[in-house]
């Protein structure tokens, strides 16, 4: 178990409820719709697609379409942005005042401090007026803008090293605390180094040397400054400027070397940049278009192999057929969702193996990259949707597509329709769509399918079942029970 020394240090910001005093890191506290958001998530990201996987299964053995099951995934909405409310007064806790507690003005019981937990009868805390409040606010706003921080040193690397320093510091707007700027003749030592010096400072730097290490006022600044940060989580940046020893309590502290004590330009833009709070890290960039688009995910499959799916799929329906899809402009497509030519490829090969995609491999120098070609078996310069692709592709993407289904076999079983053209003209759907439907039936034994080559291509058919008509009767007892 970790001790709660080893907490503070892995994470400082804990912060505690007003009024209830239960504590939690910073970045851990939400509201009753935050969470509510967060589960909602996990519905929608863990749950749902193993409820899919059911669905599909129940409806493989359900063959008769006897009963069906639909899953829904509730919407997200997303949480809106915390409010503080008007009736809200502030509070100063004798512990810490810089730091207000904001609590329903009706609140008559006990309240805690935000930054250690200290639980304080209501007549024991102040409230703090418009002024006080508009007084803090511009003080944490000047902290924002111009950083304290105390330099803690010895007296002999103030020539060499400590002025020059400090002094570029408050060039470039901090405000650096150096005890010959800050005490005058009469002032208290110990009010000024530890109460305005340190005791206000947001950061310390510790100038270590030869000299300061062993100097007892560097290592009672450094004990109290040790505090502060375990206490309130306040920065101490080590400057280490001679090969000497580093005392005990800054060994886990990253230090900043300074070689050159001439030239020091790129260790002083490290810690400025550190002060302000500014970071080298890249700005966090869009989520990859395939991410955000918002075609439904396929049970079963990734969001990649969803969307290529959902491409070919759609390229079929634009040519009328699913052969002959060209895989360079499959490519191009999803380049246009950020899929990168490597999941392109990875997702082409996953459909092909599950029987979505017929790959018709070739000496065909695409993909030109050998480690590509060898994932995918060979070039494949083109590749055609197969039935099973097609009814992943419909039933996830054709609206209305199980009454396109239903109305394909009234037109057979009670209008006597016997080929694919007359049906698609009837319902007025897709021709592609219509033998889609046949080509299924067909593989059932429901009906047997003859082409015609005519100058054309004409898909009958003879034979139809009676299972037709009662699948369709069944249908409409299972619609009559109120189920869909």
């Amino acid at each position: 178990m970790r001790s709660t020394h080893d907490e503070m240090e892995e994470s400082p910001e804990i912060y505690y409820c007003p009024y209830c005093s239960a504590s939690a890191d910073a970045d851990n506290w939400y509201t009753a719709q935050q969470i509510e958001y967060i589960q909602q998530q996990a519905i929608a990201e863990i749950v749902s697609p193993n409820l899919y996987r059911l669905q599909e299964q129940i409806e493989q053995v359900a063959s008769t379409d006897l009963f069906r099951v639909e899953m829904n995934v509730p919407r997200l909405v997303e949480p809106e942005p915390l409010m503080e409310f008007n009736d809200m007064i502030r509070l100063a806790s004798p512990c810490h005042v810089e730091e207000p507690i904001k609590v329903d003005e009706q609140w008559n019981q006990e309240v805690a401090c935000v930054m250690c937990g200290t639980r304080y009868p209501m007549d024991e805390v102040r409230t703090l007026s418009r002024e006080e409040v508009g007084e803090k606010l511009r003080m944490e706003r000047e902290e924002r803008e111009h950083p304290n921080v105390f330099v803690s040193h010895a007296s002999e690397d103030k020539d060499r090293f400590v002025r020059a320093f400090a002094t570029q510091l408050r060039e470039k707007g901090i405000e650096a605390w150096v005890d010959e700027w800050e005490i005058c003749p009469g002032d208290s030592l110990v009010q000024k180094i530890y109460d305005a010096g340190i005791g206000a400072a947001q950061a310390v730097l510790i100038v270590l040397s030869r000299n300061s290490v062993d100097k007892p006022w560097i290592k009672d600044e450094l004990d109290i400054s040790v505090i502060r940060k375990i206490e309130e989580g306040m920065r101490i940046i080590p400057i280490v400027l001679d090969d000497c020893r580093i005392p005990t309590a800054l060994r886990a502290t990253l230090h900043v070397k300074i070689p050159d004590l001439n030239n020091f330009d790129a260790q002083l833009s490290s810690i400025v940049d550190t002060l302000y709070g500014r970071s080298k890290k890249p700005a966090l960039g869009s989520a990859p278009a395939y991410i955000q688009n918002p075609s439904e995910q396929i049970p079963g499959l990734s969001r990649i192999d969803s969307l290529l799916l959902k491409m070919a799929g759609d390229k079929a329906m634009e040519n009328g057929d699913g052969f002959g899809i060209q895989t360079s402009e499959m490519l191009s497509q999803a380049a246009q969702q950020d899929i990168s030519p490597y999941q392109f490829y990875e997702s082409l090969t996953v459909l092909g193996d599950s029987h979505y995609l017929e790959l018709k491999r070739s000496s065909y120098t695409e993909p030109s990259d050998p480690k590509l070609r060898e994932m995918v078996r060979g070039g494949v310069p083109f590749f055609s949707i197969t039935i099973d692709g097609f009814e992943k592709y419909a039933k996830a993407y054709i609206p209305e597509y199980k009454a396109i289904v239903r109305d394909v076999h009234l037109q057979i079983a009670n209008e006597g329709k016997s080929d694919s053209a007359s049906i698609a003209s009837a319902i007025e759907q897709p021709l592609l769509v219509v033998e889609h439907v046949l080509e299924l039936l067909d593989r059932s034994g429901d009906i047997r399918l003859l082409r015609e080559f005519n100058g054309g291509i004409t898909t009958r058919f003879m034979n139809p079942s009676p299972r037709l008509r009662r699948r369709l009767e069944q249908w409409d007892t299972a619609s009559g029970n109120g189920r869909s």
